[in-house]
């Protein structure tokens, strides 16, 4: 049924992600999304995580596997605006963007929103520490809501 062939599509794009095909991988999400939309949300942020792990175990290196992370970060967010992790992954991405301008870094746009948000659906740990390092870089104020 769809399920397998999505899993399927998911699994080559795993797999082209890693060889550093970077559109045919992107593509492979893009096939599982649309034989499953019902879980089209779930494809992408597989496809975010995929990119995001492949930027961090090449240590760095790659700004256009952070690109591609980040850009299906969005769509992993769109599909589905509660996972946590989706703008986790959005906004390590956008952080590495940021420059120093007049002594302090400056944020490209969408990082506060994504540690913001991410505060606001996340729990608490190392990833939560994460995005208050971000925030604290900036200058900004870490303020996160309680969710009830």
């Amino acid at each position: 049924g769809p399920d397998v062939v999505a899993a399927a599509y998911d699994g080559l794009g795993q797999a082209l992600a890693r060889t550093g095909d970077v559109k045919s991988a992107s593509d492979s999400f893009d096939q599982a999304a649309r034989t499953q939309p019902a879980n089209a949300g779930v494809r992408y942020f597989n496809e975010a995580a995929t990119f995001y792990n492949v930027y961090e175990e090449n240590g760095k290196r790659d700004p256009s596997m952070a690109e591609a992370a980040e850009a299906a970060a969005e769509k992993a967010i769109a599909a589905q605006p509660t996972n946590a992790n989706a703008y986790y992954i959005k906004a390590e991405c956008l952080a590495a963007r940021m420059n120093a301008s007049g002594g302090r870094y400056v944020a490209p746009p969408g990082l506060v929103e994504a540690c913001h948000k991410y505060m606001e659906l996340g729990t608490p740990g190392p990833r939560m520490d994460d995005v208050k390092e971000i925030l604290a870089k900036m200058n900004q104020p870490v303020a996160v809501r309680s969710r009830k």
